[in-house]
């Protein structure tokens, strides 16, 4: 006599948490508001901090801090900020599949990534940086994101 075990394992919840996370992976939308101001919460750290995430941005050249001088800027600090223009510049845009954060000003990349093509020899000074904290927190969004839509939140 032959015994015979019959096992069932409903998977429903299972397959429909799986659904929900596909679903949710495909469509970021929701998350991107959260993401967008996490980069620019970033970029505002860069202009506190006059650094990237792993680099303290280089000194003024001695002529250029003279030059703010006599036009009453105030030297070294802060840099990228003379006017404050760049800084009120930092916009951020997103859609359903994006969030960015960026600057419409023509001599934004010139300060982004240097340029020594006009013989002035600017140094970088990447103010477009994501620092390790932000970083973070946007790699948290998207996990709170996810596990929301696997709950079926």
């Amino acid at each position: 006599m032959t015994a015979r075990i019959d096992i069932r394992i409903d998977d429903a919840a299972l397959q429909g948490a799986l659904r929900r996370l596909l679903e949710a992976g495909e469509n970021m939308a929701p998350a991107m508001p959260a993401i967008a101001s996490h980069l620019a919460s970033s970029v505002e750290e860069s202009f506190e901090l006059e650094a990237s995430d792993d680099t303290v941005w280089p000194p003024l050249k001695p002529a250029t801090v003279r030059q703010r001088q006599r036009k009453g800027y105030g030297g070294e600090h802060p840099k990228l900020q003379r006017s404050g223009d760049l800084r009120r510049s930092i916009l951020s845009q997103v859609d359903e599949t994006s969030a960015t954060v960026g600057s419409g000003l023509i001599y934004a990349a010139t300060h982004q990534f240097g340029s020594g093509a006009d013989g002035r020899n600017i140094p970088a000074r990447p103010f477009l940086a994501l620092h390790d904290r932000h970083r973070d927190a946007i790699v948290e969004e998207i996990r709170q994101h996810l596990e929301r839509a696997a709950q079926g939140q």
